[in-house]
């Protein structure tokens, strides 16, 4: 199964390395990736690792964000993991120590399954919810409203709770 092309907006990925001065070689020799992989992004034909976003992000001194396209209030879960710089695994990682442990510890099978729009019942019960919720901000660097609006986004059954 192919991999899922993630959001990036490759047209200001091309513009901000030219306003920053810098040619495709010099960008990837900072970011830690091939000239190649730069012409691919500029192209839009793939995107690039959650971490190699934030690099890029902070050489061209702008967000991960703007470099992937996506508005202001329109992040989704798996955006706010990717501009954090973290692959789930990674995620996984740092959000466990904060969540309770049994049913509801954190999994990369839990995280993904919430960030494809399926609801994880362990992370449903309103304390556990609201620690998952606080450890994500934390983690992800963001304020809990941002990834509660997120998450609304994703499951807007849950907003009327």
């Amino acid at each position: 199964m192919p991999r899922r092309i993630e959001p990036f907006a490759s047209g200001s990925l091309s513009l901000l390395r030219r306003e920053a001065g810098l040619t495709q070689t010099q960008l990837a020799a900072e970011v830690g990736v091939s000239a190649r992989q730069i012409a691919g992004y500029e192209q839009g034909c793939n995107s690039p690792s959650p971490r190699h976003l934030r690099r890029m992000a902070h050489v061209l001194h702008t967000s991960p964000q703007i470099l992937a396209g996506i508005p202001s209030g329109e992040e989704s879960l798996a955006d706010l993991r990717r501009f954090a710089g973290l692959n789930r695994a990674e995620a996984v990682r740092l959000l466990a120590p904060s969540l309770p442990k049994g049913p509801a510890r954190a999994t990369a099978w839990k995280l993904q399954a919430l960030e494809s729009g399926r609801p994880v019942s362990a992370w449903l019960e309103t304390t556990v919810w609201e620690s998952v919720v606080a450890a994500m901000a934390d983690v992800y660097g963001v304020p809990p409203h941002t990834v509660r609006r997120s998450w609304f986004r994703a499951f807007p059954e849950q907003s009327a709770g």
